[in-house]
C-alpha cells in the first residue's frame, strides 16, 4: 500500500528555533489534503473524497487590523482530482485565482492553533471540461502548525451553487443536472469519506 504524501515547507528551515505555538518566519508550503465534495447528479447523489496539493506563500508574522497577530497565506496554486462512480471520470478542482487568505493566533498568548481563512476562485472540470468557475473558502480553528499538521480540520463552502446540463457536457450520453457542493477538508493523509448531506441545484 503507498505512503500518503506529507506536507513540507520548502526549502531550508528556520535559522533559528521557533517555539511550536508561534507562527514560523515567511515560507512557502507544499500542503496535501482530502476535501470532500457532494454530487447531486439528476436523482442520484454521491460523496467524492478528492486528493489534493496546495502551494502557498506565507508571509512574516503581523498585526492585523483587530490587533491580532496574523500571516498572510497567498495561494500560489491548488489542485483537487477525484472520481465520479456515477458518472465515471475524473473531477478535478484547480484553482484560478487567490483573493486573499490569512490565519489568525488564537490567542495573545499563543498564535497556534490558528483560525485559516482561505478564499480563492477555482474551476471545475468534469472529464478534462471545464463547467464553471466559483468562489471557495475554507475556514476553521484548525491551524495547529505550519504546515498544518494530519488532521486538521476546516469547513469549505462554495458559490454560487449551479446546476449543468448532463447531456451538454456528455455528448447526450447522460441526461440530467449536475450540481456539486462542498462539504469539508482534513490536512495531510487524512481520510474524512462519511455520510455527507448531498448539495441540491435548481435547473
Amino acid at each position: 500500500m503507498a505512503t500518503a504524501p506529507q506536507s513540507y515547507r520548502i526549502g531550508a528551515a528556520p535559522m533559528f528555533h521557533v517555539a511550536p505555538h508561534h507562527f514560523p518566519p515567511a515560507a512557502e508550503y507544499i500542503i496535501y489534503s482530502k476535501p470532500i465534495f457532494t454530487l447531486q447528479i439528476g436523482t442520484q447523489s454521491e460523496v467524492l473524497e478528492f486528493s489534493a496539493e496546495m502551494h502557498v506563500r506565507c508571509s512574516d508574522p503581523q498585526i492585523g487590523p483587530d490587533n491580532n497577530r496574523q500571516v498572510a497565506v497567498e495561494v500560489v496554486k491548488w489542485e483537487a482530482r477525484g472520481r465520479s462512480g456515477i458518472l465515471g471520470v475524473e473531477v478535478t478542482f484547480a484553482s484560478v485565482r487567490d483573493k486573499g487568505s490569512v490565519v489568525v493566533a488564537g490567542s495573545p498568548a499563543a498564535d497556534l492553533p490558528g483560525k485559516m481563512k482561505l478564499w480563492i476562485d477555482s474551476a471545475i472540470y468534469v472529464d478534462g471540461r471545464k463547467i464553471e468557475e466559483h468562489e471557495g473558502r475554507a475556514e476553521g480553528w484548525g491551524v495547529s502548525s505550519f504546515p498544518p499538521s494530519e488532521g486538521d480540520l476546516f469547513s469549505l463552502t462554495k458559490s454560487p451553487q449551479r446546476s449543468h446540463d448532463l447531456a451538454v457536457l456528455t455528448g447526450g450520453q447522460v441526461h440530467g443536472l449536475l450540481s456539486v457542493g462542498a462539504v469539508a477538508c482534513a490536512c495531510s493523509s487524512s481520510s474524512l469519506l462519511f455520510s455527507a448531506p448531498s448539495s441540491t441545484g435548481s435547473p
